[in-house]
């Protein structure tokens, strides 16, 4: 997850790199300095929601960080207790919600930067100028392969769907168990 950050964060200032010397009119998709600026927009946005991922992916390992330290340091002090009474046996558990929480705003954010890039597409395809969801790109890439984007699409297609669904029923239908322990 690390390493697909960092290259998605290269990947994001190249292309806004391209876009500041990409040329106006035709043959560039850009027909207006206007255009131009406008896509340069939405993708600074779907960077600012991959800083968000990263932001609560990190969270989620920071917390998983304290769990696990707070969980060997309770374990060394029955080993020493142990020592001086015989046997022991302890049980530990810790309240996990704020990892619900961090994981429910890390799918949240990564749907939301798929989105902003299939909106990036979409206003380069007659028709689609408004789509607001990968979703209605991928029905449209399943009824005509051939269309614009299509191959990052396919490229992408069960990957997206994964995403999608996990979010889904994270997000819709199940509850995270709120407890972690040994």
């Amino acid at each position: 997850t690390e390493k697909a950050l960092e290259t998605a964060h290269i990947k994001a200032g190249e292309i806004i790199s391209l876009m500041q010397t990409a040329s106006i009119g035709s043959p560039s998709i850009f027909t207006s300095a206007v255009n131009r600026d406008w896509f340069e927009t939405l993708l600074i946005r779907a960077q600012y929601k991959l800083h968000a991922a990263e932001y609560h992916y990190e969270n989620v390992r920071d917390h998983e960080k304290r769990i696990l330290d707070e969980a060997t340091q309770k374990a060394e002090q029955l080993r020493a207790d142990s020592n001086k009474i015989g046997r022991a046996r302890q049980t530990f558990t810790a309240h996990v919600p704020p990892i619900a929480h961090e994981l429910d705003s890390f799918l949240a954010v990564t749907r939301a930067a798929i989105d902003h890039l299939a909106n990036c597409m979409g206003r380069h395809i007659q028709g689609m100028m408004n789509v607001t969801s990968v979703s209605k790109l991928l029905d449209m890439y399943l009824k005509n392969p051939g269309t614009p984007f299509g191959t990052h699409l396919h490229k992408w297609e069960t990957w997206i769907n994964y995403l999608r669904d996990y979010r889904d029923q994270h997000v819709h239908y199940r509850v995270l168990y709120g407890k972690h322990g040994y």
